[in-house]
């Protein structure tokens, strides 16, 4: 299915986590199409493990991490496999936990 929409956008939907996890995912669009933030709530009592998150067209090649929980820390960011891709890896989300990565 995830191939499928990159198909049906061309490689421009903004976000794709290839883990299989009930989470919901809001990225936050631009109207130039660069992605400026990617907010993740895990929606089930357990964990999430840690997650690969792929953004496409982000903001900036830099990314902070916040949650209610933690302070806000710097993320590493990766290249993916495509120009405009990068992987950012969230760490582990307990149940109803959510975290948004701002670039």
């Amino acid at each position: 299915m995830l191939d499928d929409l990159d198909a049906a956008t061309g490689g421009n939907f903004p976000v794709r986590i290839d883990a299989c996890r009930p989470l919901r995912i809001l990225p936050r669009v631009r109207e130039d199409g660069t992605l400026d933030s990617v907010t993740i709530l895990n929606l089930s009592i357990g964990d999430t493990d840690e997650l690969k998150v792929r953004v496409r067209n982000p903001v900036s090649e830099r990314a902070i991490l916040q949650s209610v929980k933690r302070k806000s820390s710097p993320v590493a960011v990766e290249r993916g496999a495509s120009a405009n891709e990068r992987v950012v890896t969230i760490p582990n989300l307990t149940g109803w936990q959510i975290v948004t990565v701002f670039f």
